[in-house]
């Protein structure tokens, strides 16, 4: 089975496949249990090489927003938003930063949805 020889994060990328593909087609409890799979497998220290690691937090967010898991939702973005910042912020050099915060398309929903999330909850 794919999850004995998970090495590369191929697991991982295609829990978030099939909960981008169920979130597209309206079965949000579908979603949301492929998002808690990837999010498992990172807890285990897995990262996905096919994919852009903040992607799986954003659709994470998405399918667990939508499914109603809002305090699983919020740490999914926040997990996400956090690494943006932490992690890879610092080793953007100046003249990359707007690429990097605005036209990600990737970093600029997540970071965006974490300014309206912090608004909502005030």
């Amino acid at each position: 089975p794919l999850r004995a020889r998970e090495r590369s994060g191929s697991l991982l990328a295609l829990h978030v496949h099939v909960a981008r593909a169920a979130l597209a087609t309206g079965r949000a409890v579908d979603a949301a249990a492929a998002a808690r799979s990837a999010l498992a497998l990172t807890s285990e220290g897995h990262a996905p090489d096919s994919m852009y690691f903040p992607e799986l937090h954003l659709v994470a967010w998405q399918a667990l927003d939508r499914a109603g898991a809002k305090a699983e939702a919020e740490a999914a973005l926040h997990a996400g938003t956090e690494w943006i910042r932490s992690r890879a912020l610092p080793q953007v050099p100046a003249p990359f930063l707007d690429a990097f915060l605005r036209r990600n398309a990737v970093n600029r929903e997540l970071l965006a949805a974490a300014r309206a999330n912090a608004g909502s909850t005030r």
